[in-house]
């Protein structure tokens, strides 16, 4: 079975799991030279030039832009893009499932049985809340999933276990397994000071690069508030799903309104990106803090994770698992721990995941195998005997098929071949035909 998964949003990436091995991983930018490039129609052409498809599994965050529709067709455009490959395509929307693909990404890379996966994130999938019987739909808010933690076991368990989500003006909820409020949570915060420094929210990495050079500064308000983990609403401005903002009117130390100019076509300029002797100690002493008191948070998470799950074996992913200073940190923390970061962590990595989840849950389906008098060999699902592959194997009547683990031996009068689970031939061995008078 080839499953071809994809994510359309920043990081765009195509993914090929084959019979459950991931053959294939491309980021869209590394053929289009164009910096986190999205809905990834190159390396999806490129895949499918050399690779049969069967299914199609797209990833993102479940956004409206997402689900667009074309004239004519009513598809999206990536279904259409793949149907005009292969016309049988099934497709499988996963979008609203953001955190499980990279738990799943995490999880299947780690080499665990069973493990906690830790997904922490600026923005996932939408819910709208309250999930209240009878609670008017245009009084709901939407909510996007912030920080999640799953059971994972081996081979397709990845079960939910506590959520937590941000909205940009929603009431505060609270369950046994959901958070819910308005305050920013930790990548958003760690965004919003890549923001307030000119790097842009997608550029957190240049924020803990400079996050060494800074110092505590008495004069920085604290940035959390310890009841709930959550950013300080007189700190931080939220603006789901894009980013978060630091109040800097409000907090007079942070106001950095004299650290911009424009560029002659209207572009921000930030003064001290271009010249060293202009930053300000505010700027390093700020990165040092965000730095400090995220990294301090996810080993919260962590223990939050080992007492709801009893695992000693911890996997981590989304965009926090980017930042290596606090994936050290962490690791020095907890010592009896195993712990392992997902190295594609990032949103390119959701069609990994995808892509193997999929595989594993279609991988529980028995496979009833035949082979016809024309020399088709044909692969069906049991018990709804619906058709999962059809290949033409010979040239001669198959006279005997053996299906085994991975696929299935098939004879005729000719020859003897291997086919894959899905579909694709590895092995044939001719068989000498002799007339005897």
């Amino acid at each position: 079975m080839n499953i071809l998964a994809i994510n359309p949003g920043h990081n765009g990436s195509s993914a090929l799991v084959v019979d459950g091995k991931l053959e294939v991983y491309i980021e869209e930018e590394r053929m289009s030279r164009m910096k986190r490039d999205g809905n990834p129609y190159k390396s999806m052409i490129w895949i499918m030039q050399k690779y049969k498809i069967d299914y199609l599994v797209i990833c993102g965050n479940g956004s409206e832009s997402e689900n667009h529709r074309l004239p004519w067709t009513g598809e999206n455009s990536y279904e259409a893009l793949v149907r005009k490959f292969y016309p049988t395509v099934k497709v499988i929307n996963f979008g609203h499932m953001h955190h499980v693909a990279h738990a799943a990404s995490a999880f299947y890379g780690s080499g665990f049985d069973t493990a906690a996966a830790l997904v922490v994130d600026g923005c996932g999938a939408p819910r709208r809340m309250p999930d209240i019987e009878d609670f008017p739909e245009e009084s709901k808010f939407s909510y996007f999933e912030t920080e999640s933690i799953y059971k994972c076991e081996w081979p397709d368990k990845i079960e939910e276990v506590w959520k937590r989500y941000g909205e940009n003006g929603g009431p505060r909820i609270e369950t046994s397994n959901t958070d819910a409020d308005s305050a920013v949570t930790l990548t958003k915060s760690y965004e919003a000071v890549s923001e307030w420094l000119g790097f842009g929210a997608i550029e957190a990495g240049k924020t803990m690069g400079l996050a060494p050079y800074g110092r505590d500064d008495d004069k920085i308000p604290n940035l959390f508030m310890e009841d709930t983990l959550r950013g300080d609403k007189n700190i931080f401005i939220p603006a789901y799903p894009r980013c978060a903002y630091l109040d800097h009117v409000r907090t007079k130390y942070l106001d950095n309104t004299k650290d911009f100019t424009k560029t002659e076509d209207g572009r921000d300029l930030v003064y001290w990106h271009r010249d060293k002797s202009k930053i300000r100690d505010v700027h390093k002493n700020v990165a040092w803090k965000i730095q400090k008191e995220t990294q301090e948070m996810m080993c919260k998470f962590i223990e939050k994770a080992v007492d709801m799950t009893g695992e000693k074996n911890i996997v981590i992913s989304g965009g926090y698992g980017l930042n290596v200073i606090a994936n050290t940190y962490y690791q020095e923390k907890f010592p009896d721990l195993n712990i392992y970061v997902d190295p594609i962590c990032h949103d390119g990595g959701l069609s990994i995941g995808a892509a193997r989840y999929i595989s594993q849950q279609y991988a529980k389906e028995e496979l009833l195998w035949c082979g016809t008098e024309d020399g088709w060999l044909s692969a069906m699902y049991a018990p709804t005997l619906g058709r999962h592959v059809s290949v033409e194997a010979h040239a001669h009547a198959i006279t005997q098929v053996v299906p085994i683990a991975s696929g299935a031996l098939s004879l005729s009068a000719s020859s003897i071949t291997f086919h894959t689970s899905g579909g694709v031939r590895t092995l044939t061995c001719w068989v000498l035909i002799q007339e005897i008078d």
